[in-house]
C-alpha cells in the first residue's frame, strides 16, 4: 500500500495543484462578490424608481384633491401642480391623459398650458420649444 501511495505522489507537484485550487476558489469568490454587487445595485435602482413613481402618484392625488375644492385659489393651485407634474420624467402617456381629464372635469378653463397630445419622448420639447437641446419645430 505504501508503494502505491508513493507511486501516486511521485509524478505530481501537489504544491502546484493546491495553488491552482486556491486560485480557482478565489476567482469564484470574486465572481460571486461582483455578481452580488451587481444584483444589489439593480435592486436599489428599481426600488428608487418605484419610490419616485409612488411619490409622483401621491402628489398627483393631492393636486386632484385641490382642484375639487370650493375655493378658486385652491383649484388654481391644484391645476398648477398638475401642470408641473405633467412635465415630470416619471410620467407616462396614460398619466398625462389622467391629468388632462382631471383638469377638464374639475377646474374652470385655465390659461395654464397642458399638452393635448404628447408622448413621453417629446412632451418636454412641446412644453419648452426654446430649451437647449430641444429640436426645432417643423
Amino acid at each position: 500500500m505504501l508503494s502505491l501511495t508513493l507511486a501516486f505522489t511521485e509524478g505530481w507537484n501537489w504544491d502546484l495543484v493546491w495553488r491552482g485550487v486556491q486560485a480557482a476558489v478565489s476567482l469564484l469568490g470574486f465572481a460571486g462578490l461582483v455578481w452580488g454587487i451587481r444584483l444589489n445595485t439593480q435592486a436599489h435602482v428599481h426600488r428608487a424608481a418605484a419610490d419616485n413613481r409612488a411619490e409622483w402618484w401621491r402628489r398627483f392625488v393631492w393636486a386632484v384633491d385641490k382642484t375639487r375644492e370650493e375655493c378658486d385659489q385652491m383649484r388654481i393651485l391644484g391645476c398648477g401642480a398638475l401642470a408641473d407634474l405633467s412635465t415630470s420624467e416619471l410620467i407616462t402617456t396614460t398619466e398625462l391623459y389622467l391629468i388632462r381629464a382631471a383638469i377638464d372635469a374639475t377646474a374652470p378653463p385655465s390659461p395654464l398650458w397642458l399638452p393635448t397630445h404628447s408622448t413621453p419622448t417629446n412632451r418636454n420639447e412641446q412644453a419648452y420649444p426654446d430649451a437647449p437641446g430641444s429640436s426645432p419645430a417643423p
